[in-house]
């Protein structure tokens, strides 16, 4: 029998319940505590060069400047048009406009990845080929612009580094 002096054998015998009763409370008041674990977890397991390829794909045929703004290098984007020494960095935020600027300009017909340069396999940097298809404003053909994509690796993580022009047509 307990009594209400006694109060170290109440802590040792309430403390596992009042422990359960808080976790149930935290799980059931913060629905989206689960959710936010599992995007964390996913955060942290590194994606490999294809699987970012496909979302940039993903992400230029859907003319989403965010996400391919979220896949930018934090040292930047640097995108050249055809001249090698000649280019523009822009920095992840400054990318968002980029990225905008080009889907207002020359909406997508398809983005479509050719092959795959670099083997990843000790590799900072993987170039891909590129077949841009897209339409610009008073011209009925479809324009093709071909280019390459590098992903540099930050902190163990694929991220868009360059955008290169190869050709036009």
């Amino acid at each position: 029998m307990l009594f209400i002096g006694d109060r170290s054998i109440c802590k040792k015998r309430l403390a596992p319940f009042l422990m359960a009763a808080v976790l149930l409370v935290i799980l059931v008041a913060a629905p989206g505590a689960r959710a936010k674990l599992v995007k964390e977890k996913a955060r942290s397991t590194p994606a490999g060069p294809e699987t970012v390829f496909t979302a940039i794909a993903e992400a230029w045929e859907n003319a989403d400047e965010e996400a391919l703004a979220n896949l930018v290098h934090e040292d930047g984007l640097r995108v050249t048009n055809g001249e090698y020494d000649r280019f523009t960095n822009y920095s992840p935020s400054q990318a968002f406009y980029y990225f905008k600027n080009q889907f207002q300009l020359h909406p997508t017909v398809s983005f479509t990845f050719k092959r795959l340069q670099d083997s990843p396999r000790g590799q900072d940097r993987i170039h891909g080929m590129v077949i841009w298809e897209y339409r610009r404003a008073q011209v009925k053909q479809v324009q093709e612009m071909r280019l390459v994509l590098v992903l540099t690796r930050q902190d163990n993580v694929w991220r868009l580094s360059e955008i290169n022009t190869i050709t036009t047509r």
